[in-house]
């Protein structure tokens, strides 16, 4: 039996948050697209074999990419850019589907019965663990299926958004309990981290979980983005239900821890409709003006809630 609650935070201390833009390269080279990555690991882009994260990190990487798949890959600031043909755009995506196959039976063998499944468009994918593995988050057994799960996910991820070209692209993301057949988790990846508690798994005995426990009191709140420059976004509440129905502006500062932990849309604009993850509370945060601060656990553009749904 577990005796506190877990929380498996996918992005967490192994971080991994994988966006890609595309727009035409401006170069002599025309038929080159951009591809723009967000993330903090880019250990799988290009393999030709499937590392886990630890074995990646534990050597030393030097940032390039094989003809095949890309015609140049650098860095421009915190995000990764990829330049490709549509031709070794293909070619990455097929390379991945590899090493989601490679990953898949690297995280099979870590379970009796463990099994991991995505759609052809990678929209969605859905794995199935028990809970043996997660008594102890920082065990070493847990380490690793979380740090496989990560790597799988990631995979599917960037498929995701080299198949539509939208950077912001998301996954929806299914944890299904083994012993049950229920589901222990769901989550629109990465806007939304995957946690389980272990009220989630005694309550995934039963019944699916839509919401983690570690969730109680959160609701999604349909806003409007008014504003936005370097340093704040302000949203327009929606929903005549939602307990910020009197506020005319909130305001989420980027320069705060509260903002440092939501994973943010990079096209995100003035005028685009987005749900935000509030449990009815305001932030505390000195920002010199009177405009109700907000700590959102997730920001989601509309249209990847309704594609879930």
């Amino acid at each position: 039996m577990i005796k506190k609650g877990i929380s498996i935070m996918i992005i967490s201390c192994l971080l991994i948050l994988i966006t890609g833009c595309q727009s035409q390269d401006g170069s002599q080279q025309a038929n080159l697209t951009e591809y723009r990555f967000a993330g903090y690991y880019d250990w799988f882009l290009g393999k030709e074999e499937y590392e886990d994260f630890m074995t990646y990190v534990s050597n030393d990487q030097s940032l390039k990419i094989d003809s095949q798949y890309g015609e140049k890959i650098y860095r421009d600031g915190e995000y990764l850019i990829i330049e490709a043909t549509d031709e070794q755009k293909q070619a990455l995506i097929n390379q991945n589907k590899q090493l989601i196959e490679q990953a898949a039976e690297e995280f099979m063998k870590m379970g009796e019965d463990y099994q991991m499944d995505y759609s052809d468009d990678y929209s969605s994918m859905t794995i199935w663990i028990d809970q043996e593995h997660f008594v102890d988050i920082f065990s070493s057994e847990a380490f690793e299926v979380g740090g496989n799960m990560l790597g799988i996910i990631s995979l599917v991820t960037a498929s995701r958004v080299l198949t539509t070209g939208d950077c912001d692209s998301a996954v929806e993301i299914h944890i299904i309990n083994l012993d049950s057949d229920y589901q222990v988790a769901e989550a629109i990846f990465p806007y939304e981290s995957i946690q389980i508690t272990s009220q989630d798994w005694l309550t995934s005995q039963q019944n699916d979980v839509t919401d983690s426990s570690k969730l109680e009191g959160y609701s999604r709140v349909l806003a409007t983005v008014i504003e936005k420059n370097d340093n704040q976004i302000f949203f327009k509440p929606e929903s005549t239900s939602s307990d910020y129905q009197k506020d005319e502006k909130l305001c989420l500062c980027l320069d705060s821890v509260y903002g440092e932990d939501v994973f943010m849309p990079y096209q995100l604009s003035k005028g685009d409709q987005v749900y935000l993850t509030l449990n009815g509370n305001y932030a505390l945060h000195d920002d010199g003006d009177e405009i109700p601060d907000i700590a959102p656990m997730a920001i989601i553009p509309v249209q990847y809630i309704d594609d879930a749904m």
